[in-house]
């Protein structure tokens, strides 16, 4: 419903676009009554957020319009306008920067609705396989993210219906006494388990863009560098073009499901819970068929989720599923993320025990180092009957997991930079020290063993590094090396943060 509003009608001040939304929302009930209906429109004004999924009109293509659209998007909630959505990438003029658009999409995916658009101009392509492939790679991740947490952002709409609270809301909803909840304007809470403040600013010569963010009381864990963090105090945050700042209380499931190309009516089939570990908690899945009008005469079901958190061992419990509906699967395939960890001692699933596989077979686990997360693939789970799995760990390796997610991305993007400077013969005698640090990860996950050898190789290496780069730089300003020279520079200067940080 586009070009409706206004208040030029017979009735003086009468916008028509939100009876319009009205007239063909109960048009679409009446044609088929046990189907959902759904507009698309543009806004008709305060309370017209009833029936359709909204849009924000053209919106100009740079960067302080996607700030605004965050906060903007947070703020529609005050006003029960919980579907809303934006041109990503903006309208007009209609060219965007690859980078730009990346961080759109990035928003995109943690937005309540993902919806690209623009005006009609040859340079305003929105395709995303249509930019570089170093972007195109990075925007399809998001998208794909964006399909994974379609069980976690389905359940919160659930929420969001029964309670009038919307999916993607401001702080202060959650800490109303806080001053700080009512100035954090660029962030917002993303279901009850994820704080998001999206990137929506360009990267420096360091290739970190800086956010701003604010973390209430308690603790928290930044799922895009693995850090454990204190609330109640504002960062100021350095984060890579692959990175979408996304934090979760330690004791978080986030139900989840495995890559798929097009959604379907009914239960999802391959599930994942990504598990935070670090306290206890208590969650669920919401499913229905996604299609009728049966989720308003109880045609529903609930897959109650658990975690009982302590040092060096957790416990994760999928209990009986309660309810039913069209379409619902008992047996599934299911997936455990447990993040935040080192590669576990032993892996127990109902009575039977999981082995290390480096492969990530079904009915066994593995290691992803880079990620810090022990992988178990369950081939089969009947959720009719709930099902355990155990996890221990060596408690003090874990703790060496803090922030390794991070460190091993901005140590691939330092290698990256010192394999430009490779002229004939030996730059520097530690001049692959760069590319042994990051790949630490790789190396452990193929012999999880070696865990705590390699982080403490990784950190001896890491004090070497600054001399061996500086030493790049002092040679190629010698040699006159105006690109190995910002190079260097460059890598140099991403590691500093590094130091800060890690």
């Amino acid at each position: 419903m586009d070009w409706q509003q206004g208040t030029k009608t017979k009735l003086e001040g009468l916008d028509p676009l939100p009876w319009l939304n009205q007239l063909h929302w109960g048009d679409m009930e009446q044609r088929d009554k046990n189907k959902r209906a759904l507009i698309f429109s543009r806004f008709g004004g305060v309370g017209s957020g009833r029936y359709p999924i909204g849009f924000s009109g053209d919106a100009f293509s740079d960067w302080q319009t996607l700030a605004y659209q965050i906060y903007f998007t947070a703020t529609a909630s005050n006003v029960l306008y919980g579907y809303w959505s934006h041109d990503i990438g903006g309208h007009l003029p209609g060219a965007v920067e690859p980078e730009m658009y990346t961080r759109w999409i990035q928003f995109g995916a943690f937005s309540p609705i993902l919806r690209s658009h623009s005006t009609k101009k040859a340079d305003a392509d929105r395709r995303i396989w249509e930019h570089p492939a170093a972007f195109y790679r990075l925007m399809l991740q998001a998208i794909e993210r964006r399909y994974e947490m379609v069980p976690y952002i389905y359940g919160e709409n659930r929420k969001a219906m029964d309670t009038g609270i919307s999916l993607l809301r401001p702080m202060y909803y959650n800490w109303p006494k806080e001053k700080d909840a009512y100035t954090a304007k660029g962030q917002f809470m993303f279901g009850d388990s994820m704080l998001v403040a999206p990137v929506a600013s360009a990267m420096g010569e360091d290739q970190l863009s800086s956010v701003r963010v604010w973390l209430p009381k308690g603790e928290w864990i930044d799922t895009a560098t693995g850090d454990c963090m204190k609330g109640n105090k504002w960062y100021t945050r350095g984060y890579l073009l692959e990175e979408v700042p996304a934090f979760v209380r330690p004791g978080t499931i986030l139900p989840l499901q495995k890559k798929v190309n097009r959604l379907q009516p009914g239960s999802y089939r391959d599930l994942i819970l990504e598990v935070y570990p670090g306290a206890d908690c208590k969650t669920s899945l919401y499913e229905d068929d996604g299609v009728s009008q049966g989720y308003l005469q109880g045609e529903s079901a609930e897959i109650p989720l658990s975690l009982k958190s302590s040092s060096g061992k957790n416990i994760i419990t999928i209990g009986k599923a309660k309810g039913t509906f069209d379409g619902f699967l008992g047996k599934r395939s299911l997936t455990i993320r447990l993040m935040q960890t080192s590669p576990a001692k032993t892996v127990t699933v109902g009575n039977r025990p999981y082995k290390w596989s480096r492969t990530g077979k079904p009915g066994g686990w593995h290691y992803d180092a880079d990620n810090a997360a022990v992988i178990i693939q369950i081939p089969t789970v009947n959720v009719r009957n709930g099902i355990t799995i155990t996890v221990t760990s060596d408690p003090q390796h874990d703790k060496l997991t803090d922030g390794f997610r991070g460190l091993m991305r901005r140590m691939e993007l330092v290698r990256s930079l010192t394999n430009m400077i490779c002229p004939p013969g030996e730059y520097h005698s530690k001049e692959h020290l760069a590319c042994g640090i990051a790949q630490t990860g790789n190396r452990i996950s193929r012999e999880p063993s070696t865990f705590s050898s390699e982080i403490a190789k990784c950190k001896k290496n890491l004090k070497k590094l600054p001399a061996m780069l500086k030493s790049y730089a002092t040679i190629s300003k010698k040699r006159n090396n105006t690109s190995h020279l910002q190079s260097a520079t460059n890598a140099l200067k991403l590691f500093q943060k590094i130091k800060r940080d890690f």
